[in-house]
């Protein structure tokens, strides 16, 4: 759990505890809002409609305080609340909500993905790359990326396996990056319909590329074939030293990015003077980088219906 909501864990709970109703609704809203508003935004897409089931989501968990336990954290514990008063809306209106079946078993070897800094950089791209997801895919990436929350912690307030939100937020970025590629350029008529007959009889991606790739060399090598012909009237044009006016220019060193034998041992004397630090010294624990791009602002009027659903207790 990180430092911050550990903290306004033991905060709430002293509040709780003394009858201090109202300062612990406020500390709620001044610690989680954000993150509850980005998950109402993930999953319903409309940002007015998303401050309204935020709204509700704090005054549900506002009227559940005297029943607060601490066996979650306050940020998984209205996560939860936030995502079921979403759900009752997307099943309100019809649409498609969470799936609430059972997961299918996770993939044991499924690894973190890399930070997608090139998905999540800008809003813009993480918009349009999210589009392509469904509702939880959406609130995942955001909560993850966006505010930090770790994958225990998602996996309590969705009521997931861990396992299950990995293998979804992989997913996820794997789907996010494929909305983000450019379609394939083809230069000839004939390459297009070579590799669109492969796809038909093979839907492996591995076996195109590996024909496209073939192709695209065999065109690269025959090119270069005809440009060495260009430069070349003789043999003689070909041998080693007909640019070079003198011999000197052959020297090691002579043409710049060309490195003398001297300068490559250098590096590996002052590695043997200075042994790098031991892996085990440096080892932290792994948090999931914050991407602005994923944050929702929440805004002055939301924040003084919050304030005032809190000061009301």
């Amino acid at each position: 759990m990180p430092a911050a909501v550990a903290a306004t864990h033991a905060e709430l709970s002293h509040l709780i505890a003394r009858g201090d109703r109202k300062r612990a609704a406020s500390l709620l809203v001044r610690d989680h809002a954000p993150a509850v508003l980005s998950l109402c935004r993930a999953m319903v897409r409309d940002p007015r409609l998303a401050e309204d089931l935020s709204q509700d989501a704090f005054a549900r968990a506002f009227s559940a305080l005297d029943g607060f336990r601490g066996e979650a954290s306050p940020r998984t514990w209205l996560l939860r609340i936030a995502r079921n008063r979403c759900l009752d809306h997307l099943d309100h209106v019809r649409r498609a909500p969470w799936a609430r079946s059972g997961d299918p078993d996770p993939d044991d070897h499924a690894a973190d993905e890399p930070p997608p800094y090139d998905l999540l950089a800008r809003r813009e791209d993480a918009e349009r790359a999210m589009a392509v997801l469904g509702e939880s895919e959406r609130a995942l990436v955001v909560l993850h990326f966006g505010h930090g929350v770790g994958y225990p912690e998602l996996a309590d307030s969705f009521g997931l396996r861990e396992g299950a939100v990995r293998m979804r937020i992989s997913r996820a970025l794997a789907r996010m990056r494929s909305a983000l590629l450019p379609e394939p350029a083809f230069d000839d008529f004939e390459l297009e319909s070579e590799a669109r007959t492969q796809v038909r009889a093979s839907p492996d991606r591995a076996v195109l590329e590996r024909a496209a790739g073939a192709r695209l060399e065999e065109d690269a090598l025959g090119a270069s074939s005809d440009t060495l012909g260009r430069f070349s009237e003789d043999e003689d044009s070909l041998e080693v030293g007909a640019f070079s006016e003198d011999e000197d220019a052959l020297e090691v060193g002579a043409f710049p990015g060309m490195v003398s034998d001297d300068a490559l041992e250098e590096p590996a004397a002052a590695l043997a003077e200075e042994p790098p630090e031991p892996l085990e010294s440096l080892a932290e624990p792994w948090a999931p980088p914050t991407f602005s791009s994923l944050q929702d602002e929440v805004s002055s009027s939301l924040r003084w219906r919050l304030e005032t659903l809190a000061a009301a207790l």
